[in-house]
């Protein structure tokens, strides 16, 4: 079993860390995370300063990606050259998420948040 933790940030839910060997792995519920989701960090304080930088990068103007742009893709090595995870992290990624979405459906809130 892997260990986890909630990534709460000012009081909203954004994701979840999994230890992944000497290393945190982040799995992002948040839309805005999406670049995140996946990538390893050394400590789990790194992770949070990472996701702080996300979301505050995420305030500012873009222009969307279409969701059959490439980049979005999950079976593409990652342009940062961040490493993917093993097939047990993915497993348990898959089902964090699965936990996730049952919860928030459960508690109301909005499907598109996810």
């Amino acid at each position: 079993m892997h260990k986890s933790h909630v990534i709460e940030i000012d009081g909203n839910f954004v994701g979840a860390a999994l230890a992944d060997g000497s290393k945190v792995r982040f799995v992002a519920v948040d839309v805005r995370l999406d670049g995140l989701d996946g990538g390893c960090w050394p400590t789990l304080e790194e992770l949070r300063r990472a996701v702080r930088r996300g979301l505050a990068e995420a305030a500012a103007p873009r222009v969307p990606v279409s969701p059959n742009d490439p980049r979005r893709s999950k079976t593409m090595s990652r342009p940062d050259g961040r490493e993917r995870a093993d097939p047990g992290i993915q497993r348990a990624v898959s089902a964090l998420r699965e936990q996730v979405r049952t919860l928030a459906s459960a508690s109301g809130v909005p499907p598109g948040i996810f």
